[in-house]
């Protein structure tokens, strides 16, 4: 990284959150947001390394929008895809697409693989990881706990 990056930096933590403020509105030209401190000061760090750097490359850019048009990004956390004109909300909770879990029932192993949308056990897809515990048991569980999926 550049010397004068990483100067411009290190004057961002010593700052008082007014000169933030101040610094926001001169490199990003917008009212600075009532963020905490720390929020203004990695924002700001972005856009000096950006703006040094020449930011996202236009073949990403691109990639992202095509990313988008499949699937929303939540503002509050999670991603929402879009399925048949529904709209299907994505489990913050939920571990990344592709984690497996592995629980043996009266016997019988089962393997729990979670997908963008739902999740499948033993090749049978399931709307989450609890319907597919009540398949399994039989009765109403709680499919975190079920199997074994961190909160």
């Amino acid at each position: 990284m550049n010397d004068q990056v990483l100067v411009a930096l290190a004057e961002l933590e010593k700052s008082s959150t007014d000169e933030l403020k101040q610094r926001w509105s001169d490199l990003i030209g917008t009212e600075p947001p009532a963020y905490s401190r720390s929020h203004l000061i990695r924002r700001l760090s972005y856009r000096i390394q950006e703006m040094h750097h020449g930011g996202i490359s236009e073949v990403a850019r691109g990639q992202l929008n095509r990313a988008l048009e499949e699937r929303q990004i939540n503002p509050l956390g999670g991603v929402t895809f879009l399925q048949k004109g529904k709209v299907v909300q994505r489990k913050r909770w939920l571990p990344p697409a592709g984690t497996t879990y592995r629980r043996v029932y009266r016997g019988q192993d089962y393997t729990l693989t979670i997908l963008d949308q739902g999740v499948d056990v033993n090749g049978k897809r399931y709307t989450s990881p609890s319907a597919a515990a009540v398949a399994i048991a039989g009765s109403k569980k709680n499919g975190r706990k079920w199997w074994g999926i961190p909160s």
